[in-house]
């Protein structure tokens, strides 16, 4: 199996490893195996049942990607290009990093700050992988040098506010502050009136920073190079296929699907981003 195809794959198991986690956390599964880890419930194998069951397929995907992602550093540590090389070195300490915050979140119960920062590594963890299949996909073009370095600045800064919306998002779903307001106001009021609504409110107003400024991007990049402005305007109907889906999410209380399918749609545009990102720094 070809580097690109072992990378792709590797990349679609943790996209789907993320996505499980939102239904691990939505469905409040997260302590399924009890306070135990590396075992559950005491045992290498439990009694697969209900919140047990969920928690515990979490981590035997958790555990196929580690394998995979070691395997997959083996291989790209191997490639002469030094930055791809320091990219798969960042891949095994992010990994090493999360697995060590999974510890603390299960032995701990589940601290929401915890539980935060050990989203947005996985994210981190995420686009490391993007980078190294990007890496095996290299298709040089030419990009205007002259809008080449303000593009990736807006990028960066825009993949570090969103970055910022999953951490609140995270930190608001496990304090339990999802139905502090309504999917327009917070109840009787336009603005929060308490601390949970300001989480809540903080979370929203950083994501509606992040949709115009996609949306202002895509605009922008109307006369840039065909590939990255397809990207963007592919970016801008995530952007507004999420806004919907998270209206959706508050209007039936926080359902398990739509919050898996907010998170997951969440994830889709973190790695369009940064494959744009990717795109427009290799060409």
């Amino acid at each position: 199996m070809g580097g690109k195809v072992f990378a792709f794959l590797t990349l679609v198991i943790a996209y789907l490893l993320i996505v499980f986690g939102g239904y691990v956390a939505s469905s409040e599964s997260g302590m399924g195996c009890g306070p135990d880890w590396p075992l559950c419930n005491g045992v290498i194998v439990p009694v697969l049942q209900g919140a047990t069951l969920v928690e515990y397929a979490h981590r035997v995907i958790g555990a196929v990607l580690a394998g995979m992602t070691v395997i997959l550093f083996v291989y790209v540590y191997k490639q002469s290009n030094r930055t791809i090389r320091a990219v798969a070195f960042w891949m095994i300490v992010l990994m090493i990093v999360q697995v060590l915050l999974g510890a603390v979140v299960v032995i701990f119960d589940l601290p929401a700050v915890v539980v935060s920062i050990h989203l947005v590594i996985a994210i981190a963890f995420f686009c490391c992988i993007l980078w190294i299949w990007h890496f095996f996909s290299w298709r040089w073009t030419s990009f205007n040098n002259e809008k080449k370095y303000p593009a990736m600045f807006h990028l960066m800064f825009l993949l570090f506010l969103l970055t910022l919306t999953f951490a609140l998002g995270a930190y608001v779903k496990h304090e339990h502050y999802g139905l502090a307001c309504s999917w327009l106001d917070c109840r009787d009021t336009l603005f929060p009136t308490n601390r949970v609504q300001l989480w809540q409110t903080l979370h929203r107003l950083v994501a509606a920073v992040v949709g115009g400024y996609v949306i202002v991007l895509a605009f922008l990049s109307r006369k840039w190079e065909t590939s990255v402005k397809m990207r963007l305007f592919f970016a801008g109907g995530v952007v507004a296929t999420q806004l919907a889906i998270g209206v959706w999410t508050i209007v039936t209380s926080i359902s398990i699907p739509w919050a898996v399918l907010h998170l997951a749609v969440a994830t889709l545009l973190v790695s369009l981003l940064f494959d744009t990102w990717l795109y427009i720094k290799t060409n």
